[in-house]
């Protein structure tokens, strides 16, 4: 699913996709991981932790324009469009969960042929 926020005036859609993936894997190489559970729950971390995980999940012709997570920070009207990218966010992380569930429980069941 695409959730819709707004990032320097300008609306995007982050999403949880392949694309995004590969993206992201590369993305927290260069700024030494993702953030964890426990940096988005610790209020001294949270900030820089909400930012550096939008940072991961940016469409590349965004991630263009703010090449690290502290330029994305300013570009971002706190006040007025936080609470829209915390609820994609949010969205992003249940759809990652999700992908990853879907992924453990597939079983492969003998086919029709084999019965």
């Amino acid at each position: 699913m695409v959730y819709k926020i707004k990032v320097g005036g300008e609306e995007i859609g982050i999403a949880w996709d392949q694309q995004t993936a590969r993206s992201f894997a590369y993305r927290a190489a260069k700024i030494g991981g993702a953030p964890s559970l426990r940096d988005l729950a610790n209020p001294k971390r949270a900030i820089a932790a909400v930012t550096d995980l939008l940072w991961l999940l940016l469409p590349p012709k965004t991630a263009e324009k703010y090449r690290t997570p502290e330029e994305l920070f300013g570009a971002i009207d706190h006040e007025s469009d936080a609470t829209d990218i915390h609820a994609a966010l949010l969205g992003v992380i249940n759809d990652i969960e999700t992908s990853e569930e879907k992924k453990s429980t597939s079983t492969k069941s003998p086919s029709r042929k084999s019965r």
